[in-house]
């Protein structure tokens, strides 16, 4: 079996032809932006090496710079996964792919880069402010009691 066994199978669970309308379009599309493919030609290395940051990176912010909204760009998670799922299911690659990164959470994970720069500031800032108590500490010791 291979992956367009996969895609055909995971097509015909879905109930209405409406879903699969939508289903089909969204999984493409997903797949044509993430990786430049079709969703049958994706192998195991495609899919278990995308991280949230490259889905964020590739996916949610270009689409979301085309004025989609979030709750429209949150539709294309759930019908990527369940496809993906469904390659697991079938046992397509010798290894399961990893389903959570295609899950929508609510929040788009910031990078990696932006994550550390965040921990810098905030360590920063820490600093600054231990260097305050400092002088609370110093003026505390200095302060002349009337003796």
């Amino acid at each position: 079996m291979e992956v367009q066994d996969a895609y055909l199978s995971w097509i015909n669970t879905l109930n209405s032809p409406h879903t699969i309308r939508s289903y089909q379009r969204r999984v493409k599309r997903f797949s044509w932006v993430v990786w430049g493919k079709d969703p049958w030609e994706l192998t195991y290395n495609d899919l278990e090496s995308v991280t949230r940051a490259d889905i964020k990176e590739r996916f949610y912010n270009p689409v979301r710079k085309q004025g989609i909204s979030q709750e429209s760009i949150k539709s294309y998670f759930p019908p990527f996964k369940q496809f993906v799922e469904k390659i697991n299911q079938l046992g397509i690659f010798p290894e399961r792919v990893n389903t959570e990164k295609f899950r929508f959470t609510g929040q788009v994970l910031p990078s990696k880069k932006q994550l550390e720069n965040r921990l810098a500031a905030i360590e920063k800032e820490v600093e600054a402010i231990k260097a305050i108590l400092v002088t609370y500490d110093y003026d505390e010791k200095s302060t002349y009691n009337g003796d």
